[in-house]
């Protein structure tokens, strides 16, 4: 795998690496709830230097209660491990792991669904990249 980081004037190649892993999967219904679990395990082998922005374990857990054939309110718990990732200054750093806890609302037209989402309820304070704070709106159609 290759891996790179942009850096102003067009992306460089940081190095190369090997991965293995595992990844498992769950997912069933009880009446009106659904449920999946997931959760992945890599391990880098042969890398040249730290792999970046890759977390060794990742947990999610979804939960979604179906209200009617209409609508149906779903939560999900993301949990990573620490990543290393560049500061400004090039330097390897460590960010620490997280959890964070979704919320999510989604009504159904006869085509269409229209949801409304509240991503990390508890306003963890957490970085997927050295630096950045995510913040985004969504709407499915």
């Amino acid at each position: 795998v290759s891996q790179s980081r942009y850096f102003g004037q067009g992306y460089l190649n940081q190095s190369a690496f090997s991965t293995q892993g595992a990844e498992l999967n769950g997912r069933g219904m009880f009446k009106d709830i659904k449920y999946s679990l997931s959760y992945i395990f890599q391990d880098f082998i042969e890398n040249e230097s730290p792999v970046l922005r890759r977390p060794l374990q990742s947990w999610l857990g979804k939960v979604t209660y179906l209200f009617s054939d209409k609508f149906e309110f779903e939560t999900r718990l993301r949990w990573h491990s620490h990543r290393y990732d560049l500061n400004d200054s090039g330097e390897v750093v460590k960010l620490n792991s997280y959890e964070v806890v979704d919320l999510g609302l989604k009504y159904f037209f006869k085509q269409v669904s229209l949801g409304f989402h509240i991503n990390n309820l508890f306003e963890r304070d957490y970085e997927d990249l050295f630096g950045y704070r995510i913040w985004y709106v969504s709407c499915e159609y």
